[in-house]
């Protein structure tokens, strides 16, 4: 272990991780378990029927109110889960009203961001049955990359404050990193992060004209310059990789697969898709299917994903020259945020998108620069 990394907060973080852990397993079992029932007791069909006089878009609307009892029974669940462990771990600033709030707030998101894609679904269920996967993955990736462009002036701001940083050096010294890229950017602001929690995150959101970084104010309170530059960098490190790009075609390649497979799983059942009532009824088994095939393809995408997280170290390395902010950094993040530095193998290639913040450092210390 890094001497930069507390081996005290490390037990903790491990303490937390499983009891997380613990319950995002709880919360799969009692979906699945849901779900299923909702098709086995032919639940799902007798609904099904009852509504599909309606227009489409009613029909659907009427048949989603079945899961409303599944986010009552989840709730408990995703309380201790995102709330209550967060305060033992002494991680949240949040009350149980802010909390609360925010829970609603991001239901109601949720619903409206994921009903037209489930109106798409069922339009091209019925009217191009045999290709619906094919149309289904452009539509979803048109609409990703709309979400995409409007996330950080739009949504983002349900959730945060926003407002251009004070420092002037540091400011100075982003945009001299992103102008040496010839990556524009629309702006640089602080987000009040310190509102719901002690960890600290950063991220480059939207596309284009509504490209921007968002600084937390809990890592601008906690990182010097050179640190909150080696954060940056690295996002420039995607950029200079053209990663985006490659992840977008991998992506795109992985849901066609995903969607084919379960198209051809799904169409040995009557009905599917062509006939709205019988496809309106086998939802839930839909839903199953997809998720089960698709966990073999995320732990794929998971493993791609952190070879280019890698490359976009060596490229933030490369840029800054600042090895000890990188390693400082990563071992910062690892104590505020309580991430296990040193997670076991199969929690590596189960979960992680990103190389576990002990490989990170380990990779800084070796790496040899150009």
């Amino acid at each position: 272990m890094h001497s930069h990394i507390n081996p005290h907060l490390q037990k903790k973080a491990k303490i937390y991780q499983k009891k997380k852990d613990l319950l995002n397993i709880i919360e799969l079992l009692i979906s699945g378990a849901y779900i299923f029932a909702l098709y086995i007791t032919g639940l799902s069909r007798s609904v099904s029927i009852a509504v599909s006089d309606y227009p489409m878009p009613v029909a659907i609307l009427l048949y989603v109110l079945i899961f409303i009892p599944l986010i009552l029974i989840l709730f408990p669940v995703n309380f201790r889960r995102d709330y209550a462990i967060e305060k033992r771990f002494g991680l949240s600033n949040q009350s149980v009203k802010s909390w609360f709030f925010d829970q609603i707030k991001a239901s109601v998101l949720g619903f409206i961001l994921g009903y037209p894609l489930l109106l798409l679904l069922f339009f091209l269920f019925t009217h191009t049955p045999r290709y619906w996967w094919g149309f289904g993955v452009g539509g979803m990736f048109l609409y990703q990359l709309f979400i995409t462009i409007l996330f950080p002036v739009l949504i983002f701001p349900l959730f945060f404050k926003q407002r251009p940083i004070d420092d002037e050096e540091l400011t100075q010294k982003i945009k001299a990193l992103f102008q040496n890229v010839h990556l524009n950017l629309e702006g640089i602001y602080s987000f009040n992060l310190s509102t719901k929690t002690k960890k600290e995150n950063a991220m480059l959101s939207g596309l284009w004209k509504t490209r921007r970084v968002l600084l937390a104010d809990t890592l601008l309170n906690e990182r010097n310059n050179e640190e909150i530059l080696v954060v940056l960098a690295h996002e420039i490190g995607h950029h200079i990789q053209k990663h985006m790009i490659k992840l977008l075609v991998v992506g795109l390649v992985s849901s066609f697969v995903l969607f084919y497979i379960v198209h051809r799983i799904m169409i040995l059942f009557p009905g599917f898709p062509d006939n709205f009532q019988a496809t309106l009824s086998l939802l839930p088994l839909f839903a199953i299917v997809t998720g089960l095939v698709s966990f073999p393809i995320r732990i794929a995408m998971n493993a791609y994903s952190r070879i280019k997280e890698r490359e976009a170290d060596g490229i933030a390395l490369e840029l800054t020259k600042h090895r000890e902010a990188f390693i400082s950094l990563m071992a910062g993040l690892a104590n505020k945020n309580l991430a296990v530095a040193y997670p076991k193998k199969h929690r590596i290639i189960l979960s992680y998108s990103h190389p576990p913040v002990g490989k990170r450092i380990d990779f800084a210390q070796r790496y040899n620069f150009s």
